[in-house]
């Protein structure tokens, strides 16, 4: 089966995983998330015959004030009660939004299985936290093969890309890691201004954020530290078909944001692996050198101790040259690799 074939299925196998998880945890988590408004609506409501005289708009500030408070750790017993006017007061009569419907509930969902775990959002149930437990056990390892597969096609679509600006862009420098590294660079810049940069701007003019705070949410995201101070999609009330494209758009974002994140740190680790086999060559080499020469086997102190900066140098030239072979193999790798998926 051809690689794009198995994105397309693995992806669709995703999406149905999430749209389950969406309708198992809107079910079990909305009808608890129902009784807790249920008992607030009445505790303020409560309050207010209570108390006439405070004005419900300076009631419903106040509670906004403590909530995010609270959520940068403040508690609310910390803060000290105030003197209210004297004005009347109306109910609110469109509630707001559910937190478990189930366009959250699959944002939630995705934010399981990439990991990436805002903490916005959480189950308050012990049947929905079981249920979380076992939906990420499955779901987690199965997206991770999702990500597999989208990593490798991107990898080489890098590949490619990182070789025609190697070969046609910078083929009037002459030297080998000089022409290297600046393809690095351009090819870093590109990955961070597609990844991060255009998405934080998009980000910032939907959620009305500034740059500087949408750039933040977007490598915080990525990185999957995610704090969850920032939540995209999360005060978006625009009509429900937009919501829910949104969403969808968003995690599409996480799978290809992930995957070129992936992309990059394994050609890092690449790049470090091969120069260290080289190293360890170099110095079996120079060890049996230096040995054969004694004659008695017993080798001298400074290649027991390690090489100094000429012979480092000397390894450095001796890679330059050996790049452009390595590539070369690998590219053969590769292609034989694509034409035996395509044969199967």
């Amino acid at each position: 089966m051809k690689r794009r074939w198995r994105i397309t299925i693995l992806f669709l196998g995703c999406l149905v995983y999430l749209i389950l998880g969406s309708i198992i945890f809107s079910a079990i988590e909305g009808s608890q998330e129902d009784a807790t408004r249920t008992t607030l609506n009445n505790s303020i409501m409560m309050f207010l015959d209570r108390h006439p005289t405070v004005p419900f708009d300076e009631l419903v500030e106040l509670l906004h004030c403590i909530k995010k408070a609270s959520d940068q750790g403040v508690s609310p017993d910390a803060i000290l009660s105030m003197n209210n006017a004297s004005t009347e007061w109306q109910r609110i009569e469109k509630p707001t939004r559910k937190n478990w419907d189930l366009a959250n509930s699959f944002f939630f969902s995705a934010t399981i299985v990439t990991t990436i775990g805002y903490g916005h959002l959480a189950p308050s149930t012990k049947l929905g936290r079981n249920i979380c437990v076992l939906y990420a056990f499955i779901g987690i390892p199965f997206f991770g093969w999702l990500l597999a597969e989208v990593t490798f096609l991107c990898h080489n679509k890098g590949r490619n890309l990182g070789k025609k600006i190697h070969d046609h862009v910078f083929h009037w420098i002459k030297g080998a890691k000089i022409r290297r590294v600046l393809t690095g660079a351009v090819m870093f810049a590109s990955f961070y201004s597609i990844i991060i940069l255009l998405p934080a701007l998009s980000y910032s003019y939907i959620e009305g954020w500034d740059f500087p705070t949408a750039h933040y949410y977007c490598f915080i995201t990525l990185s999957t530290i995610g704090f969850g101070d920032f939540v995209a999609t999360d005060n978006f009330t625009d009509i429900n078909s937009w919501r829910w494209l949104y969403k969808i758009t968003t995690v599409l974002y996480f799978v290809v944001g992930l995957a070129s994140l992936a992309v990059v740190l394994n050609s890092i680790q690449q790049r470090q692996q091969r120069h260290v086999r080289k190293l360890k060559a170099a110095v079996g080499r120079r060890i049996s050198t230096t040995a054969n020469a004694n004659g008695n086997g017993e080798l001298q102190e400074s290649v027991v101790n390690g090489m100094g900066s000429e012979e480092a140098d000397s390894i450095d030239d001796e890679e330059e040259e050996a790049e452009e072979g390595d590539e070369n193999e690998n590219r053969v790798m590769m292609t034989n690799e694509m034409v035996k998926e395509s044969s199967v």
